[in-house]
Formats: C-alpha cells, sequence, structure tokens
C-alpha cells in the first residue's frame, strides 16, 4: 500500500467535503476488494444530510453520494471524513483599548472585586478606555424608548403608565416597573438613538429645552402640551389640562418630557459618581439600542450582571453587549468638558460646530464598524481647545470619518499642546478604518484637536469623530 506520505490522488471525480457543515453530519462507506492484502486503490463514498433531513436506510443520495477512488491508506479516508465534522463555534474575542492607548484582543471576564481578566493578565477598570464586544450597528430607529434621569437610555414597548410608575418591555429587562420619578422622558413613536442622546446630553447640561424640566407632550402635528401626564393606556394619553382631564389618541403622541425632582437634575454631565460609591461608573451599550449605566458585579460567558443606576439590577445576555466605556476614572473624556475655546472655519458658507457625543449629523458615531458613544464630532476645518493645567500625562483616541460620509471626504488630524504640535495623523479618508492616538501631554496647560482639510482642500464630507477622546491621569 502506498504511504500516506507519498500518495497521489487519483479520482476521476473527487468529492469536495466543506470545511465544517453547521448542523450536518457524514456517512462514509470504504469498499475494500477481497483479498489477503491490502489493496492500493480503494472507494470512498461520503454522503452529507443535515439533521433535520436524515439518510434513508444509510443509503446515500445525490451527487454528494459519487464515489471517488483514491490512493493511499484508508487514513486519508478517516482525514477527509474528520473535514466534515461541524467545527466548534470561534472563542469569544473582545477589542480592548487601554488608558495607555493600546488595544488588546482578549476575553473579557470581570469578576466580583471589578476587575478585568483579559486572559493573560489583570486590569483596574480605571486601567480599560472602553471594550468592544460586537461590530454589529445599532437599529437606525427604536419603535419607543424611555430615556431615565441619569442618561439610561431603555428601547422596546410602553405598556402602560401611570402617576407612579411605567411599565415597561424590553429585550433586556423583559418587563419592568420604571419608578415615574427617574423617567424623564417617553417616546412612542419611532425614534433615532441620536435623538435621544442628544436629549440625554441637553438634560446633562441642565438646558430648559431638555427633558426633565417640565411636563410637556410633544404630536405628530407639531404641538406641545405643557401639561402633567396623567396615564398612558393602550389607546389613549391623558393629561390635566386646564379645563379638566384631557385625552388624545395615543398614535399621535409623538414623545413626552416628563419633570424629575430637583435632586435628580443636578448632574454636571462629567460622568462623575453621585452615589457616593468609590471607582468608575461602566456605561454598557447594547445591540438593540438600550445604554446602560452602574457596576458591573460579573461577566462571564453567558451574562453580565449590573446593578446601580435608574434601571436596578439586572441581568443582560452576554450576546446582547455591543461596547461600554468607564467614566469616573484615571481616564476624562474631552466631550464631558467645557472647552476654552472653539471655533469652526468653513470652507464656504455651510457651518457645523462641534458636537460632544454625537458626529455633527447627531447621530451616534460610526467610523467603520466601531461605534461611540463619547467622543467629540467636528467637521473641517476645526479647532476646540481644552484647559488641563498639566494635570494629564496621555491624550488618547481613536479617529475617523464618520460612517454618515459613505466613504467620502479626507481629513488631518492634528494635536496641539500648548500650540505646539504634537500628533499628526496624515491624510485619513472616508475608507479608512479607525486611526489610533495615543500621545504623552505631560506638563501640558492646553490641548487642541484640529480637524484640517484633506490635501485637496475640500471639505465635502468630512464629517470627523475623535471617538473616546479622553486625557489620562498619573
Amino acid at each position: 500500500m502506498t504511504g500516506l506520505s507519498g500518495c497521489a490522488i487519483r479520482a476521476r471525480r473527487a468529492a469536495r467535503l466543506p470545511a465544517a457543515l453547521p448542523g450536518a453530519f457524514a456517512a462514509a462507506w470504504i469498499s475494500v476488494p477481497a483479498g489477503d492484502s491490502p489493496p492500493d486503490t480503494m472507494t470512498f463514498r461520503v454522503a452529507i444530510s443535515s439533521r433535520g433531513a436524515g439518510l434513508a436506510s444509510g443509503a446515500p443520495a445525490g451527487p454528494a453520494a459519487k464515489p471517488a477512488r483514491f490512493a493511499g491508506s484508508a487514513f486519508l479516508a478517516a482525514v477527509l471524513l474528520a473535514a466534515a465534522i461541524p467545527a466548534a463555534p470561534p472563542a469569544i474575542s473582545d477589542d480592548v483599548i487601554l488608558t495607555d492607548g493600546s488595544i488588546l484582543q482578549r476575553t473579557v471576564h470581570i469578576g466580583r472585586r471589578g476587575s478585568l481578566s483579559l486572559g493573560d493578565r489583570m486590569v483596574a477598570s480605571d486601567e480599560v478606555l472602553a471594550v468592544r464586544f460586537a461590530r454589529a450597528g445599532l437599529p437606525e430607529r427604536l419603535s419607543s424608548a424611555v430615556l431615565l434621569a441619569d442618561g439610561t437610555m431603555l428601547a422596546g414597548e410602553v405598556r402602560s403608565a401611570g402617576s407612579a410608575s411605567i411599565r415597561f418591555a424590553s429585550e433586556s429587562l423583559e418587563i419592568v416597573e420604571l419608578p415615574r420619578e427617574k423617567v424623564a422622558a417617553i417616546y412612542l413613536a419611532p425614534v433615532r438613538p441620536g435623538e435621544i442622546k442628544a436629549a440625554a446630553i441637553a438634560m446633562a447640561a441642565g438646558r430648559s429645552d431638555g427633558a426633565g424640566h417640565e411636563d410637556r407632550i410633544f404630536v405628530s402635528n407639531g404641538d406641545e402640551v405643557p401639561a402633567p401626564l396623567l396615564r398612558i393606556e393602550a389607546e389613549e394619553v391623558s393629561y390635566r389640562g386646564k379645563e379638566g382631564i384631557r385625552r388624545l389618541s395615543r398614535g399621535i403622541v409623538v414623545r413626552i418630557h416628563c419633570r424629575l425632582p430637583d435632586r435628580l437634575v443636578d448632574g454636571d454631565g462629567s460622568g462623575k459618581r453621585t452615589d457616593g460609591k468609590a471607582g468608575p461608573v461602566a456605561v454598557v451599550r447594547l445591540k438593540n439600542g438600550d445604554l446602560l449605566r452602574g457596576d458591573i458585579l460579573r461577566l462571564d460567558s453567558g451574562e453580565m450582571l449590573m446593578e446601580g443606576g435608574a434601571a436596578g439590577t439586572i441581568k443582560i445576555p452576554r450576546r446582547l453587549l455591543m461596547h461600554m466605556h468607564f467614566e469616573g476614572g484615571r481616564a476624562e473624556f474631552l466631550s464631558a468638558r467645557k472647552p476654552a475655546a472653539a471655533k469652526h472655519i468653513p470652507l464656504f458658507d455651510a457651518h457645523f460646530p462641534h458636537k460632544a457625543d454625537l458626529s455633527v449629523s447627531g447621530e451616534i458615531m460610526r467610523v467603520g464598524d466601531w461605534m461611540f458613544d463619547v467622543g467629540i464630532g467636528a467637521h473641517s476645518r476645526s479647532e476646540i481647545t481644552w484647559d488641563t493645567g498639566g494635570a494629564y500625562k496621555r491624550l488618547v483616541a481613536l479617529c475617523g470619518l464618520d460612517a454618515a460620509a459613505r466613504g467620502r471626504g479626507e481629513v488631518e488630524f492634528i494635536v496641539l499642546a500648548d500650540g505646539k504640535e504634537i500628533f499628526r495623523s496624515g491624510t485619513v479618508t472616508g475608507k479608512d478604518p479607525p486611526k489610533p492616538i495615543s500621545v504623552p501631554i505631560a506638563g501640558a496647560g492646553r490641548i487642541t484637536l484640529v480637524t484640517d482639510f484633506g490635501p485637496g482642500g475640500d471639505d465635502s464630507g468630512d464629517h470627523a469623530d475623535w471617538g473616546l477622546a479622553a486625557v489620562v491621569r498619573d
């Protein structure tokens, strides 16, 4: 018999086996001629069938069962058969961005003490800037949603609401009763995630047009009804008007702003904890659009257990996780700080002021298959300056052109420390992946982020994102 190391396939019809057939199995027959000595040539028959279809009486059917003749040992047949066995599912691999700017691909687990296990090392949560669990995008619109006082956003269905609570159903929380005093806004019509994010930013900044400051009902014809909400039911929304209880068809109500207790709207948007606990707070985005805030008690291969915030203690299936970042640790996101100066110098007349935690088009920032819930959206040419007082050692970010540019645009990302250039990205186009930035800024009293025109001198499509832009303390 010819040895495996020197065998050659001499098949008149070579049956091809896929590398992996999820949910399928193979059956094989080896036909050996009668005789005392093993033959040099044998017939190897393979039939593939899905588990659902089955094999009738073990008889092969279709072209997959055609015979193929191989010169070699029976071991070769076994090797080919093994190729048809379903491959094991790939190991979980997350993208971990550390505060030194490095990006690691590791499977993240979190134990009771709050430290992150990255397989070969343990790191404290204040050493981690962000973690990306999945590359999937958010839904363009959410059918309905609620915004809570701490910035939590929940996508799902508003079942009903009364004076004390709101009954809400979501994929991550199932059905929950949300305390009415912690609900800042209710969205009953389809809404973009960026629109809810903008409302949360306005609320955190204490703007009077933001949610949480007064009861106000918005209807589909553009009217606003400044009146206290009483109930939300399956078919109607009721409120207390000047002439008594009034009712609206639920189908025409777009959103409702709810007045919050003063103690819940005194945040400064800095991400600093107000619950008296120590350590960073985790902000977790889910694939269905939820944005949750709190402490992560546990993260394993199956689920995340999260505590705190307006949503209470919840269990989240790991399959729903998209990304998370940490606020209140060694890294301070620039979007949480008020700039000392900011200007946009347009090429023509279109004016695009920068936006905190949103792209300049007012949507969730997205560069390639990365999405960011924190960062700076800017347009060429823009200059944004922050006072840092020499208190930080490093600036980190992931920069690129937003997906809204649809592959167009070209810019340069530039960092200045006290007016001196310390980083220049070179030309970045709308087709490029995000570019990591990690530059030392120790001793710098001011830093400036410049989004400059590309070499073509055109600003078309120059919607730039400084994703996760943060300054890091010692």
